[in-house]
């Protein structure tokens, strides 16, 4: 078990190496994919401005494309706010057979009790 495990570490170091190799060797190929300080200039142009260098990667952008709408709201004062009168609140409503306020406290059993037996006599 032990030979296999070492075996396996060894695979992937040389995994590891062979990635960092093959990373080195195209960061040598083509310089300007990999360092965003340096822009071409002159005679890394080509005739239509472009790059005449393999393949470039364009610089990310902080905004992702994303263009935040302007909004108009209008101006809060104090004054305005004083005039107006408060929002209502919001209150429920007691049906004319539920006289019991839920918002008081809880029923007892009694309580309870009458309210099933009056519900029964209702259906029948």
């Amino acid at each position: 078990m032990r030979e296999a495990d070492v075996m396996d570490k060894a695979e992937a170091k040389e995994k590891k190496r062979e990635k960092k190799r093959k990373r080195k060797e195209r960061e040598r190929e083509f310089p300007l994919a990999y360092d965003w300080g340096s822009l071409p200039q002159g005679d890394d142009l080509n005739d239509e401005g472009d790059v005449a260098v393999g393949p470039t990667i364009a610089p990310l952008s902080d905004d992702g494309g994303y263009v935040s709408p302007e909004f108009d709201f209008p101006s809060d004062s104090e004054d305005e706010r004083s005039d107006q009168p408060p929002p209502p609140t919001k209150r429920t409503r007691l049906s004319a057979g539920n006289k019991h306020d839920k918002r008081v406290g809880a029923t007892t059993l009694a309580e309870e009790e009458e309210l099933a037996l009056q519900m029964l006599r209702r259906r029948q």
